[in-house]
């Protein structure tokens, strides 16, 4: 292999840093003269005389960069690059192929082959080690955000796991507890003491929530796995609509519909559920100032053709950074607090798994409007998420 120049001693500007390098060559002296310049900076190097071998050295060890040539028998270095870039253990590690092919042609099939980079012949061995150098630090990185990618899977199993088993262990006290207070409520309008009566039905209300949560966890994590049954069948969104608002309370809601039926394709009872979600939002988390009554308009209209449905309050507005975060599981506090938003998180879910769309529009001081589309009623249906 002709060369540029020789480098008997690191120059001052470039680091020992170690680093594995596979040299994949079919000319003994070409890889001896890599190897040997490699080595004398604290690189470990690997050789490799074919494409086959190559593949088999990657499999067993992979490397954190290869110096492949271009031109050899058999499997070439266009064809090995394919091939390594097809093998998971390989796939993500810098190639830089060796060629003395200078046409444009060849760098553009290089480059689809999954190159990384070019040293053309004759080789400038200062430049090949300042490449591999910036190479390994390359896939350095990679493997870091690799390993922290997968750390962060393994935390999100165990609060997933964590999270199920709460779920499990507060079902069923909380039903009994919704249960024992509606028994108090009715006894206690019975006996004409509303004031208890009234305490009652706003401890349902609040534990109705937390019950509301529970099972949004739930759906949540059926929908993320693909596992929750949908069931959509063609309705008139406007009767949906009003059934959904009448089982909204407290607070005032006004619902807008046209005097023609709208046909779309969805799952009623989920659709419903998003609807509530949303108005029960807009109605006790963001509310309105005690001189402006909260309320809500539950609006049936079009968003690009498609039927949409808007729930707009009179609340205190959302900012921008609070709107882009809206439907995130989990949210963080001014207080660096992480709280569940998991009511919200499903209505996203809910709707895209019935092929819809789902946003949110506010500006401060000026409430906030909640819109999600559903397909037409002639459009085909999905029966899962």
């Amino acid at each position: 292999m002709d060369t540029q120049s020789t480098l008997p001693h690191p120059p001052s500007h470039l680091s020992r840093e170690q680093g594995r390098v596979l040299v994949v060559d079919d000319e003994e002296e070409n890889r001896d003269l890599l190897a040997d310049s490699l080595q004398e900076r604290g690189y470990e190097v690997f050789q490799a005389d074919n494409g086959e071998l190559a593949l088999k050295q990657v499999r067993e060890n992979p490397p954190d960069v290869i110096l492949l040539d271009a031109m050899m028998p058999r499997m070439d270095g266009f064809e090995t690059c394919r091939w390594l870039r097809k093998e998971p253990a390989s796939a993500a590690i810098p190639i830089l192929m060796i060629t003395s092919l200078t046409d444009r042609d060849d760098r553009l099939r290089g480059i689809e082959a999954g190159v990384n980079d070019f040293l053309s012949k004759p080789i400038d061995l200062q430049d090949v080690l300042l490449r591999v150098r910036n190479a390994v630090q390359i896939k350095r990185l990679f493997d870091q955000l690799h390993e922290s990618l997968n750390r962060v899977k393994e935390l999100e199993a165990i609060r997933d796991n964590l999270t199920t088993m709460l779920l499990a262990d507060l079902s069923a006290p909380v039903a009994a507890t919704l249960e024992s207070l509606n028994d108090l409520k009715g006894a206690a309008h019975d006996k004409g003491d509303s004031a208890i009566g009234d305490l009652a039905e706003d401890a349902v209300i609040s534990l109705s929530e937390v019950a509301e949560k529970i099972s949004a966890l739930r759906d949540i994590k059926s929908l993320r796995a693909g596992e929750f049954p949908l069931n959509p069948v063609g309705c008139d969104l406007g009767a949906l609509l009003r059934s959904a608002a009448s089982e909204v309370k407290p607070g005032r809601v006004e619902v807008e519909t046209p005097r023609e039926p709208v046909r779309v394709r969805c799952d009623i009872q989920i659709t419903s559920q998003v609807i509530a979600t949303l108005a029960r939002y807009s109605l006790t988390a963001n509310t309105g100032k005690a001189s402006n009554p909260r309320s809500v308009r539950l609006i049936l209209s079009r968003r690009d053709g498609a039927p949409s449905i808007a729930i707009v309050d009179n609340g205190p507005g959302l900012s921008v950074n609070a709107q882009g975060k809206i439907f995130d599981q989990y949210l963080e506090s001014d207080r660096s607090v992480i709280r569940l938003n998991s009511a919200l998180a499903f209505c996203k879910l809910a709707i895209e798994a019935q092929g819809g769309r789902i946003g949110v529009e506010s500006q401060l001081d000026c409430g906030t409007k909640f819109w999600f589309t559903l397909p037409d009623g002639e459009m085909g249906s999905r029966t899962s998420a």
